[in-house]
Protein backbone atom coordinates (compact mmCIF):
# COMPACT_ATOMS: atom_id res chain seq x y z
CA UNK A 1 0.00 0.00 0.00
CA UNK A 2 2.67 2.44 0.97
CA UNK A 3 4.44 1.66 -2.61
CA UNK A 4 1.16 2.77 -4.41
CA UNK A 5 1.07 5.93 -2.33
CA UNK A 6 4.06 6.30 -2.97
CA UNK A 7 4.20 6.53 -6.37
CA UNK A 8 0.64 7.99 -6.50
CA UNK A 9 2.86 10.91 -4.95
CA UNK A 10 5.63 11.00 -7.39
CA UNK A 11 3.12 11.16 -10.09
CA UNK A 12 1.46 14.20 -8.75
CA UNK A 13 4.73 16.11 -8.15
CA UNK A 14 5.72 15.57 -11.57
CA UNK A 15 2.36 17.27 -12.74
CA UNK A 16 2.46 20.70 -13.98
CA UNK A 17 0.43 23.53 -11.63
CA UNK A 18 -2.09 23.48 -14.41
CA UNK A 19 -2.82 19.98 -14.25
CA UNK A 20 -2.98 19.32 -10.86
CA UNK A 21 -5.63 22.27 -10.91
CA UNK A 22 -7.27 20.21 -13.69
CA UNK A 23 -7.53 16.89 -11.35
CA UNK A 24 -8.63 19.40 -8.60
CA UNK A 25 -11.27 20.89 -10.60
CA UNK A 26 -12.33 17.31 -11.69
CA UNK A 27 -11.79 15.73 -8.29
CA UNK A 28 -15.08 18.93 -6.99
CA UNK A 29 -17.19 18.46 -9.72
CA UNK A 30 -17.31 14.64 -8.91
CA UNK A 31 -17.58 15.23 -5.30
CA UNK A 32 -20.45 17.74 -6.19
CA UNK A 33 -22.06 15.23 -8.13
CA UNK A 34 -21.94 12.61 -6.08
CA UNK A 35 -23.57 14.62 -3.41
CA UNK A 36 -26.34 15.43 -5.64
CA UNK A 37 -27.06 11.78 -6.25
CA UNK A 38 -27.05 11.09 -2.72
CA UNK A 39 -29.45 13.91 -1.87
CA UNK A 40 -31.54 13.34 -4.66
CA UNK A 41 -31.80 9.34 -4.15
CA UNK A 42 -32.87 9.75 -0.24
CA UNK A 43 -34.96 12.32 -1.19
CA UNK A 44 -37.11 9.77 -3.20
CA UNK A 45 -36.69 6.64 -0.15
CA UNK A 46 -38.13 9.33 1.84
CA UNK A 47 -40.77 10.17 -0.30
CA UNK A 48 -41.57 6.41 -0.95
CA UNK A 49 -41.65 5.73 3.13
CA UNK A 50 -43.99 8.53 3.52
CA UNK A 51 -46.56 7.05 0.74
CA UNK A 52 -46.05 3.76 1.70
CA UNK A 53 -45.46 3.81 5.72
CA UNK A 54 -47.88 1.15 6.51
CA UNK A 55 -47.03 -1.15 4.25
CA UNK A 56 -43.14 -0.84 4.36
CA UNK A 57 -43.05 -1.20 8.36
CA UNK A 58 -45.53 -4.32 8.15
CA UNK A 59 -43.03 -5.86 5.34
CA UNK A 60 -40.07 -5.37 7.78
CA UNK A 61 -42.17 -6.74 10.63
CA UNK A 62 -42.91 -9.59 8.68
CA UNK A 63 -39.54 -10.58 8.08
CA UNK A 64 -38.39 -10.34 11.66
CA UNK A 65 -41.20 -12.56 12.26
CA UNK A 66 -39.89 -15.23 9.69
CA UNK A 67 -36.55 -14.43 10.75
CA UNK A 68 -35.45 -12.62 7.43
CA UNK A 69 -33.12 -10.74 9.59
CA UNK A 70 -30.79 -9.49 6.69
CA UNK A 71 -33.62 -8.79 4.68
CA UNK A 72 -35.57 -6.98 6.90
CA UNK A 73 -32.20 -4.92 8.09
CA UNK A 74 -31.98 -4.20 4.72
CA UNK A 75 -34.84 -2.86 3.44
CA UNK A 76 -34.83 -0.98 6.72
CA UNK A 77 -31.62 0.53 5.79
CA UNK A 78 -33.20 1.96 2.86
CA UNK A 79 -35.39 4.29 4.63
CA UNK A 80 -33.11 5.28 7.65
CA UNK A 81 -32.94 9.46 6.47
CA UNK A 82 -36.67 9.43 7.24
CA UNK A 83 -35.73 8.78 10.78
CA UNK A 84 -38.82 7.67 11.30
CA UNK A 85 -38.96 6.27 15.19
CA UNK A 86 -41.29 3.08 14.30
CA UNK A 87 -38.50 2.47 11.56
CA UNK A 88 -35.39 2.91 13.89
CA UNK A 89 -37.11 0.48 16.47
CA UNK A 90 -37.67 -1.76 14.32
CA UNK A 91 -34.19 -1.77 12.30
CA UNK A 92 -32.56 -1.85 15.98
CA UNK A 93 -34.83 -5.33 16.69
CA UNK A 94 -33.93 -6.65 13.26
CA UNK A 95 -29.76 -6.10 13.56
CA UNK A 96 -30.36 -7.48 17.01
CA UNK A 97 -31.43 -10.19 16.04
CA UNK A 98 -29.12 -10.98 13.16
CA UNK A 99 -26.25 -10.40 14.88
CA UNK A 100 -27.31 -12.95 17.66
CA UNK A 101 -28.09 -15.44 14.73
CA UNK A 102 -24.68 -14.91 13.28
CA UNK A 103 -23.06 -15.53 16.67
CA UNK A 104 -24.73 -18.92 18.10
CA UNK A 105 -23.49 -20.26 14.88
CA UNK A 106 -20.04 -18.85 14.78
CA UNK A 107 -17.23 -21.02 16.03
CA UNK A 108 -16.13 -19.01 19.42
CA UNK A 109 -12.26 -19.22 17.96
CA UNK A 110 -13.51 -16.83 15.58
CA UNK A 111 -12.31 -14.01 17.64
CA UNK A 112 -11.97 -11.19 15.16
CA UNK A 113 -15.77 -12.23 13.57
CA UNK A 114 -17.27 -12.36 17.05
CA UNK A 115 -15.58 -9.17 18.01
CA UNK A 116 -16.79 -7.10 15.33
CA UNK A 117 -20.56 -8.36 16.28
CA UNK A 118 -20.01 -7.87 19.97
CA UNK A 119 -18.78 -4.46 18.75
CA UNK A 120 -21.78 -3.59 17.28
CA UNK A 121 -23.92 -5.22 19.88
CA UNK A 122 -22.10 -2.68 22.85
CA UNK A 123 -22.62 0.37 20.05
CA UNK A 124 -26.35 -0.43 19.97
CA UNK A 125 -26.81 -1.11 23.87
CA UNK A 126 -23.97 0.49 25.86
CA UNK A 127 -25.37 -0.59 28.63
CA UNK A 128 -25.49 -4.64 28.43
CA UNK A 129 -23.36 -5.92 30.24
CA UNK A 130 -22.84 -9.29 28.93
CA UNK A 131 -22.26 -7.75 25.51
CA UNK A 132 -19.72 -5.93 27.23
CA UNK A 133 -17.96 -8.70 28.90
CA UNK A 134 -18.07 -10.51 25.48
CA UNK A 135 -16.60 -7.70 23.49
CA UNK A 136 -13.89 -7.43 26.44
CA UNK A 137 -12.94 -11.25 26.18
CA UNK A 138 -13.38 -11.30 21.97
CA UNK A 139 -10.45 -8.25 22.53
CA UNK A 140 -8.05 -9.69 24.80
CA UNK A 141 -8.19 -12.74 22.61
CA UNK A 142 -7.59 -10.75 19.03
CA UNK A 143 -4.50 -9.01 20.84
CA UNK A 144 -3.23 -11.95 22.09
CA UNK A 145 -3.75 -13.52 18.75
CA UNK A 146 -2.25 -10.39 17.38
CA UNK A 147 1.03 -10.71 19.89
CA UNK A 148 1.16 -14.44 18.81
CA UNK A 149 1.71 -13.91 15.16
CA UNK A 150 3.97 -10.74 15.74
CA UNK A 151 6.54 -13.33 17.41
Amino acid sequence: MNDFINKLKAYWEGLSADQRKQYSIGAVVAVVVLVVLIIFISGGAKREFEANTDRILGEIRGAIASQEYAQAVEQAERYLGTENPQLLDLHKRAKTAQLLAELRVLPVEEYYENLKRYKELVEMYPDNVRYRDRLEFYTEKVQTEGRRKGD
